[in-house]
């Protein structure tokens, strides 16, 4: 099991256990995932066709100045996060997280 924060649209950050493989990630983001950096070492992990399923607005990506759709996780790398990363995490994706719809 690896730790790992997950957002989805309209909702806050939760910390949460997942099995560390491909099948648990690409359950939480919906099917095939696309990955983006995220605070340099951490990785975000979204759906990669998310755009084409009328997915709701979730956080913005600073570094392409995209907005992200969908549920999104955060881990690091393929080991998960530490307990000390969490909150960081946490806070930082209530920072980006799109508070209305984008037209």
């Amino acid at each position: 099991m690896i730790t790992v924060v997950v957002k989805a649209p309209g909702e806050d950050p939760v910390v949460k256990q997942l099995d560390n493989n491909l099948e648990a990630v690409q359950k939480e983001v919906g099917g095939y995932f696309e990955v983006h950096g995220f605070d340099g070492r951490l990785t975000l992990y979204c759906n990669d066709g998310s755009a084409n399923k009328y997915m709701a607005p979730n956080v913005v990506d600073l570094c392409h100045g995209a907005v992200l759709v969908g549920t999104v996780l955060v881990m690091n790398g393929d080991y998960g996060l530490k307990d000390f990363e969490t909150p960081s995490v946490v806070e930082n994706l209530k920072r980006r997280a799109v508070l209305a719809p984008v037209l």
